[in-house]
């Protein structure tokens, strides 16, 4: 799938609104590729543009070599004829209806005979594990059992492309999390290449093999999950996902990939992006998790300060600590079991090679 230049407005009071700002990506085959960010941001009217729920203003929308949509040659393919299954955030199935006949719905519109409706929504019901529910209302179905019925409805027309609108977010956490692990696991088997919208993203890195981060209604930064985690190229990327303490400081030497800053708590090294030179101000990121706590001074002193422990939050998993190292704050991820106290002086280790800086704008 390939997307280019698109452009969405809306009339506002005032003037127009640009939802959708000159968005670009291209989906591989067989991937999942996740628009990622807050609300108001464009990316389900991005979505909706994908499933011909919303005309463009500008762009084009290629699906398996085939143009859908473009402006420039003033075309535009209704929904019901593109390649494509798409899940609602509602689900949008009828609730009068039994899980057979909610999911036979294409391909009765399709004017399929009986035979193959019987089979393909069969397989369908297979495919996410509804079998045996054939004749059941949707509405006496649990959530993930409707946003099963949601995915074979979608599923049983072979699409080219699945859509998903934030599938996930009426759902319980528990629900959320084994959900999540199914969809990744049946997008796999049946190999179909899925745009995915989401606003978690917790959700976004499990499931993905490619993140856009929007914002505004452009694209800030695209890549693999780990890369959209460990090295963001924008300052809202590293604070949309991930908690990340934020300190500015000035080049001071380059060596190799790393590079020595002065910022508020001293001489900090950390990677380099490319093209900054000494002298340069940066922003530098620090995860939570990148920073290590000692009562004793440790023998490797790079990257090490004295601080003190200002709060101890026990959240289950791990304890949230807030350090004070000079004049500023540091967040810290530490065991749950950690001793540590609050106002007790401490010293702490920024891990050289997981910490990174971008140029400050």
């Amino acid at each position: 799938m390939e997307i280019a230049n698109l452009v969405k407005r809306f009339e506002g009071e005032k003037e127009a609104v640009k939802a959708v700002d000159g968005v670009s990506f291209s989906v591989p085959q067989g991937k999942i590729f996740t628009l990622l960010g807050p609300s108001g941001c464009g990316k389900s009217t991005t979505l909706r543009c994908v499933a011909g729920l919303e005309k463009p203003d500008e762009g084009e929308i290629i699906i398996g070599g085939k143009t859908i949509y473009s402006s420039k040659y003033g075309v535009f393919i209704p929904p019901h004829k593109r390649d494509i299954g798409m899940v609602f955030q509602s689900y949008a199935i009828w609730p009068h209806m039994t899980v057979f006949d909610n999911v036979a719905y294409p391909l009765k519109i399709k004017k399929m005979s009986r035979e193959q409706i019987r089979s393909k929504t069969e397989n369908a019901l297979n495919t996410v594990g509804l079998q045996g529910l054939e004749d059941r209302l949707a509405s006496q179905l649990s959530g993930g059992q409707q946003q099963r019925v949601a995915l074979a409805r979608a599923l049983v027309k072979e699409p080219e492309v699945l859509l998903l609108d934030e599938p996930l977010s009426n759902l319980d956490a528990q629900l959320r999390k084994q959900m999540r692990t199914e969809i990744k696991e049946l997008q796999r088997r049946l190999n179909i290449t899925t745009l995915f919208v989401t606003h978690d993203q917790i959700e976004a890195i499990a499931i993905s093999d490619f993140i856009a981060v929007m914002h505004e209604g452009r694209i800030m930064d695209v890549g693999a999950p780990r890369e959209i985690y460990d090295r963001p190229g924008t300052r809202f990327t590293a604070d949309f996902i991930g908690q990340t303490n934020v300190m500015r400081g000035k080049t001071i030497a380059t060596e190799g990939e790393l590079a020595k800053f002065a910022c508020t708590i001293g001489e900090l090294s950390c990677s380099l992006p490319s093209g900054v030179v000494a002298g340069e101000d940066v922003l530098i990121f620090v995860r939570p998790e990148n920073v290590k706590v000692f009562k004793d001074k440790p023998t490797n002193q790079e990257n090490t300060f004295e601080g003190e422990i200002k709060t101890v939050t026990f959240l289950g998993e791990y304890a949230d600590c807030q350090l004070r190292i000079g004049e500023e704050s540091l967040w810290v991820r530490m065991h749950p079991r950690s001793a540590f106290r609050e106002q007790e002086k401490v010293y702490v280790q920024i891990d050289s090679d997981a910490s990174f800086s971008i140029p400050a704008k």
